[in-house]
């Protein structure tokens, strides 16, 4: 009979042999098996293989990408990624064809920026990519009242918005900071031309309000404090050349709005309003008969190099009346540096991008009237 060495090591130890013996067998083979797992075995792969002879490429490189992380040198794993993405980067120019042509534009850069990633030679996904423009709409809301939280208060949740419409008539909703009012949001567009980011206009100033509803569902509601109905202009004039080779910093064009003026008095737009645009010498000059611009933004920011714009609509002041319970704007001027938001975004380090100019810092003026 074979003696045990547990036994002979500790003779004190009363030894099940037959038990003992099975336990070191079991033990000694899933050692081999988690040395055989090591050596290269990988799950991810062998399903990506499954999927990738079943033509199911998105879902076949969704594995052999967690395979290449397990084990990131591996010839195989490397060579089938190799083989997919290409059929993958073309699935995606495919959807974004489909999401091009019903306008989904958001959805369709997506699908592009995919396409171009995983195919850097497909010369199709890179040329589009130059179509397009990253857009940054940002500036800053001031709100003064006195009264008017009553009716609000068993909301469940509340938050100040503006809305902008964009050059192809999509409103976009970006919240307000509590803290400091700032606001940003990103748009795209795509094959636009210089003069186009000139379109944006501010549609409404409000807060949005969620109750309950009796189905238990969140209702929403935007109450809106500043309400302009614009109608956009047909065509803008003028020209929005490059000006110089040269790539500019934003910060470097911010004394430009320094100025010891009076403002304007505050104003409640009432009615429809209508404008038109020219651009000349680093300005867009607003045509309006309402003598106001606070429907505008006060700057655009033009870089088709990076495709990047940046359009800048100022700091606004909004204010109850607490007499005739009515909303006013006015947008405040620069006294000083510190009076201007743009240095407090410019410490958004994920915005940089959109902080350099090539074409032109144009500035919204009132266009002369003309002395009849």
């Amino acid at each position: 009979m074979a003696i045990c060495q547990l036994c002979v090591e500790q003779p004190d130890i009363e030894c099940d042999m037959r038990f003992h013996h099975t336990s070191v067998l079991f033990i000694k083979i899933n050692l081999s098996l988690f040395v055989f797992w090591l050596a290269g075995c990988s799950y991810h792969y062998d399903q990506g293989q499954l999927l990738e002879a079943e033509k199911r490429w998105e879902e076949s490189a969704i594995e052999y990408r967690l395979a290449f992380v397990e084990d990131p040198e591996d010839s195989d794993i490397i060579e089938a990624l190799d083989r997919v993405n290409p059929k993958v980067a073309e699935e995606n120019m495919t959807r974004y064809r489909e999401y091009l042509a019903k306008q989904q534009y958001h959805k369709a850069f997506r699908r592009l920026e995919a396409a171009a990633a995983l195919a850097p030679e497909l010369q199709e996904a890179q040329d589009e990519l130059k179509q397009w423009t990253r857009v940054l709409v940002a500036g800053k809301v001031l709100f003064t009242f006195e009264r008017g939280h009553s009716e609000i208060g068993l909301a469940e949740q509340m938050q100040f918005q503006i809305w902008i419409t964009n050059p192809v008539g999509e409103t976009l909703k970006a919240d307000i900071a509590y803290e400091n009012g700032l606001f940003f949001t990103e748009d795209l567009l795509y094959r636009h031309t210089s003069m186009d980011f000139g379109r944006y206009s501010l549609d409404a100033i409000g807060l949005s309000v969620t109750r309950k509803a009796a189905n238990n569902f969140d209702r929403q509601t935007f109450r809106k404090f500043i309400n302009f109905r614009v109608i956009p202009p047909a065509q803008v004039s003028g020209s929005a050349e490059i000006l110089s080779g040269a790539v500019q910093s934003v910060a470097n064009h911010r004394s430009q709005f320094i100025k010891n003026t009076p403002e304007d008095a505050p104003w409640n737009p009432l009615g429809i309003l209508r404008y038109q645009m020219t651009f000349a010498n680093q300005r867009i000059l607003v045509d309006t008969s309402a003598e106001r611009l606070e429907f505008v933004p006060e700057a655009l920011y033009i870089n088709r190099e990076q495709s990047r714009a940046f359009v800048d609509f100022g700091v606004y002041q909004v204010t109850l009346d607490s007499q005739t319970k009515w909303w006013h704007i006015q947008r405040k001027h620069y006294a000083s540096r510190n009076d201007d938001y743009f240095y407090t975004l410019n410490n958004n380090l994920a915005l940089n991008p959109y902080f350099f100019y090539k074409e032109g810092a144009f500035q919204y003026v009132l266009a002369p009237r003309s002395q009849e």
